[in-house]
């Protein structure tokens, strides 16, 4: 079988013929065999693939702090919400994959829907935190949020006060000590009631 050559321009009759064992593709020419059929040709023409790199996904968390009103000691709070968001958008955004949440201080995941979960872009996911004074006075704690993000981790301060019980003591003459319910504790000397009185205990202000 031979071959030839054409641009696609003028006629085929008249070219020289021209063996077919590697027919090559050159700029602008189209390999033809003699019944005018195009034959593939080895091609050294590197293909390069472009590859679009995802978005740098950032969580947070909203709001950056909880603060919970005084407590009974024992007692436990309303939940209040932490949103966590992933607010990466474009065409090449990408999710975040949350870790396991972790919580420190008198307080408690009362709802945790997000430990392990993927929020894709523009998603959000929602957990409740409660509080439990053990003692008076000021209490603190953080919500420690891991994740696959560029500011992994995250975390949300904790913040709650306790106010103990008061517990009224009858003092004599002689004296005594009163305590409260958090175990605090003073001691009333002697004389400073002429007769038997109810005493109680205030926490200090924190």
């Amino acid at each position: 079988m031979t071959c030839h050559v054409t641009d696609g321009t003028a006629p085929s009759f008249g070219v020289v013929p021209l063996p077919c064992e590697k027919p090559k593709r050159s700029s602008g020419l189209l390999v033809q065999n003699e019944g005018g059929d195009a034959i593939p040709s080895d091609s050294n023409e590197s293909t390069t693939t472009t590859t679009a790199s995802l978005a740098n996904p950032k969580l947070t968390g909203a709001p950056k702090q909880l603060n919970f009103k005084k407590e009974k000691v024992g007692a436990t709070s309303a939940f209040k919400t932490v949103k966590l968001s992933n607010k990466t958008t474009g065409e090449n955004a990408a999710a975040i994959q949350l870790g396991a949440l972790q919580i420190t201080g008198p307080f408690n995941l009362s709802s945790n829907p997000c430990s392990g979960v993927t929020i894709p872009p523009k998603g959000t996911c929602k957990i409740k935190v409660t509080y439990t004074a053990t003692q008076s006075g000021r209490q603190t704690g953080t919500l420690t949020i891991p994740s696959d993000a560029a500011n992994n981790p995250i975390s949300v301060k904790l913040q709650g006060a306790g106010n103990a019980a008061r517990k009224p003591t009858t003092i004599g003459s002689t004296g005594g000590t009163v305590q409260d319910a958090s175990g605090d504790s003073v001691s009333i000397p002697a004389g400073t009631f002429s007769s038997s009185t109810s005493v109680t205990i205030s926490p200090i202000p924190q």
